[in-house]
């Protein structure tokens, strides 16, 4: 009886598994003759349209189009030829409307997707190893697709927006040049195709923008920005958040590079646009412009302005986001920054230990704002001497950037902080931080010249001024290239290389550079007395005096005055 029981178990199993597998294949049955009657009908549409009869041929490619959007969805090339040839037909016709609301180029020649099966067989598996981050394999997909393109069919759209993944991928994979070359290409093709002002167009300014600008090629980085802008405007108008946003980039890039003075126009052009067109979508670009100003004024050292923007700032991010946000922590840490700078380290302290105070007891506890804030807090504990606190919230702040972002420009920071507190092991964190940049910002990136820079001032400090000097002149070129000679780590290399040529007995050479030095250091400030605040003009005079000490500090090493009789001061200087 038992083993019956097994038998008849075994028997009701089958019949299960035969009932499945029937349905299986009649559901495949069904998709044959689904997928049969699509391209009967695709064909139809294209037999019809090579005759021109563009009308007739509309009903036979919008079925083919619902056919194939039930058997793949949505995102399917066999659906966006069908889709494709009904637009060009409504183009045809006259129907721009109607052409539009299924494709943008509509104006564009369709493909035949029988020339075009294997082709998007190797994009499709582009796709699939894209998301196993298999980025080697889709790039050697994309290769063998756009090869095939280019035979068949010529440098076409497709052509180029395939161009443009391989771009995306070959950045993904941190080829950096190719991906600029495939970005390059596919913009001059979409260019040619569609126009100059096409979305198609902006979408690839815009990647070749972030490519240079994330590589530490701000210069490159702001011709592209600037481009992606003026085809917003011509888009989309002035006035729209869209190009608002745009706007706000190109003042970032133009601060990275030293043009404050620019910068600050274009934020102050946003800050009224902003509140001419206050709204829900505006709110936030204009908490960020306010931050961006804020942010501006802090480089210039006019710290009572700096302040009066981001506490300004405040209430909308507490509206925003809520007192406990990471937002409304960051402006409360950001100034704690410009009380830092002011000298006001117990204030400063304040505000960074509030900002500390909103994440410690919560779930985020450990993310990576949390450790700037740590770190900033260091930075404090180091300026007012108490290494070992330093030291403590850095190594905080490294722990969790490890857990958080591993080999990352973050983790590189907290080392080089520590370096900077480590006076017996500094040189260590330096080498370990420059790897990890070499690696990941590559050896144009701020981050990369600094840590560069510190190895150069452990190398000054051990006395070892022939070393530092031979580092200091290997990127002080790199850095003029990418960010210009107003960039302030361009003039503080200059005043480090005037060091140690003087200590080296290099006088003239010595006397050259740290006068160069003082001279930008000088002309970055605003010196127009009559668009002055009283806050400005006090910062303004403490900055110059602060510039003429220096150069009564070095003097002392130099023979005959060196510097004092060959640098040219204004009387407001000794004044």
């Amino acid at each position: 009886m038992i083993i019956f029981g097994k038998i008849l178990i075994m028997k009701r199993l089958g019949t299960i598994m035969l009932v499945l597998s029937m349905v299986g294949v009649l559901s495949a049955q069904n998709d044959n003759v689904l997928r049969q009657k699509s391209d009967s009908l695709y064909a139809k549409g294209v037999e019809l349209y090579k005759s021109r009869k563009y009308k007739n041929a509309i009903p036979f490619f919008e079925q083919s189009y619902s056919i194939d959007t039930t058997l793949y969805g949505i995102n399917t090339p066999y659906r966006d030829y069908s889709c494709k040839w009904a637009a060009n037909c409504y183009y045809k016709i006259g129907d721009i409307d109607q052409a539009k609301k299924l494709y943008e180029n509509y104006f564009i020649e369709p493909i035949d997707r029988s020339l075009t099966v294997d082709i998007d067989s190797l994009i499709m598996q582009a796709d699939s190893y894209k998301a196993e981050n298999n980025i080697v394999k889709a790039i050697e997909c994309l290769r063998k697709s756009l090869d095939l393109i280019k035979l068949r069919l010529g440098e076409n759209v497709k052509y180029a927006n395939n161009l443009t993944n391989l771009g995306l991928l070959y950045y993904a994979a941190g080829n950096v040049n190719d991906a600029i070359n495939s970005f390059e290409e596919a913009l001059k093709i979409n260019s040619n195709l569609l126009g100059n002002n096409h979305k198609e167009c902006s979408i690839l300014v815009n990647n070749l923008g972030l490519v240079y600008y994330y590589t530490g090629k701000y210069q490159n980085a702001l011709k592209y920005f600037k481009r992606r802008y003026e085809i917003a405007v011509e888009l989309y108008g002035d006035d729209n958040i869209e190009t608002m946003k745009l706007l706000n980039d190109i003042a970032l890039v133009m601060s990275d590079i030293g043009e404050m003075d620019n910068s600050l126009a274009i934020y102050k052009k946003l800050e009224k646009l902003c509140e001419n067109k206050m709204s829900k979508e505006t709110i936030p670009l204009y908490k960020m412009v306010l931050n961006n100003i804020g942010a501006i004024y802090q480089d210039l050292e006019c710290c009572d302005k700096a302040i009066e923007y981001l506490e300004k700032s405040l209430p909308i991010s507490k509206e925003l986001y809520g007192e406990k946000s990471e937002d409304y922590a960051t402006v409360l840490d950001n100034i704690g920054n410009i009380y830092f700078i002011m000298g006001s380290f117990e204030k400063s302290l304040e505000y960074h230990n509030n900002a500390i105070d909103i994440f410690k007891n919560n779930s985020i506890a450990d993310s990576v704002s949390y450790a700037r804030y740590l770190s900033n807090t260091g930075t404090v504990y180091e300026k007012i001497k108490q290494y070992d606190k330093a030291f403590d919230y850095y190594k905080r702040a490294l722990e969790i950037r490890i857990k958080k972002l591993g080999y990352h420009p973050d983790v590189a920071a907290s080392l080089i902080n520590m370096g900077n507190v480590d006076t017996v092991n500094g040189i260590q964190y330096y080498l370990k931080a420059k790897d990890i940049l070499e690696q990941t910002s590559g050896k144009n990136s701020k981050s990369y010249l600094t840590c560069i820079t510190n190895i150069a001032q452990e190398e000054r400090i051990r006395h070892n001024y022939k070393e530092a000097i031979t580092i200091l002149e290997s990127i002080l070129d790199i850095i003029l290239n990418n960010y210009g000679e107003k960039d302030s780590q361009y003039i503080s290399t200059l005043k480090e290389l005037g060091y140690c040529k003087i200590f080296s007995n290099e006088f003239d050479e010595g006397a050259n550079y740290y006068q160069k030095a003082m001279s930008l250091s000088k002309s970055k400030l605003i010196s127009n007395f009559s668009f002055m605040t009283a806050v400005e003009r006090s910062n303004y005079w403490k900055i110059c005096n602060k510039i003429y000490s220096d150069v009564l500090i070095v003097n002392n090493y130099m023979p005959n005055n060196n510097i004092q009789s060959q640098f040219s001061y204004d009387a407001e200087l000794v004044t």
